[in-house]
């Protein structure tokens, strides 16, 4: 009876150490597994071109150009009033999207250059807003001198600073 106890006791102690180290393991890969899902998500809502903040500044972006030029180009009064309406809303969802990039710097090569864009934003939205004063309207002659600027000093402004 006594060797039968003391393998019994053997046997349990045993078991009992198989399962803690297979639980102890569980819950670190569970912990390991918890950490990867959260940091790939953080990489790819901050740093995913489509799904991130600079992919959608981007296409803000892009869609602030479009309307600037639709509102410039256009000859019906209904139709340049919806693009310049959607030109402000571009630009308000830019400027969103914009400042969330900043939250995500996280390196001083990163900081130089999203500051370095911001600078160079006022400007642009300087020229954009005096293209756009001239330009949406009904009158071909304005819209012609704002389609001029645009061509000369907007998109030139454009490519000489490399924004965006």
């Amino acid at each position: 009876m006594n060797q039968q106890e003391n393998i019994e006791k053997k046997l349990t102690r045993s078991f009992f150490k198989v399962a803690s180290i297979t639980a102890s393991v569980a819950i670190l890969g569970l912990i390991a597994l918890i950490v990867f899902s959260n940091r790939y998500s953080y990489a790819l809502k901050n740093f995913g071109f489509a799904q991130g903040d600079i992919g959608k500044a981007m296409f803000e972006f892009a869609d602030v150009r479009s309307s600037l030029r639709a509102a410039i180009g256009y000859d019906e009064a209904d139709a340049i009033a919806a693009v310049v309406k959607q030109h402000d809303e571009h630009k308000k969802a830019f400027i969103e999207s914009f400042a969330k990039v900043e939250e995500t710097i996280v390196s001083e090569d990163g900081r130089k250059t999203y500051n370095e864009i911001n600078t160079e934003l006022e400007e642009y939205w300087r020229i954009d807003t005096e293209i756009m004063n001239l330009g949406a309207t009904t009158d071909r002659e304005l819209c012609k001198q704002a389609q001029d600027i645009a061509l000369n000093e907007l998109v030139q402004y454009f490519f000489d600073t490399h924004i965006l």
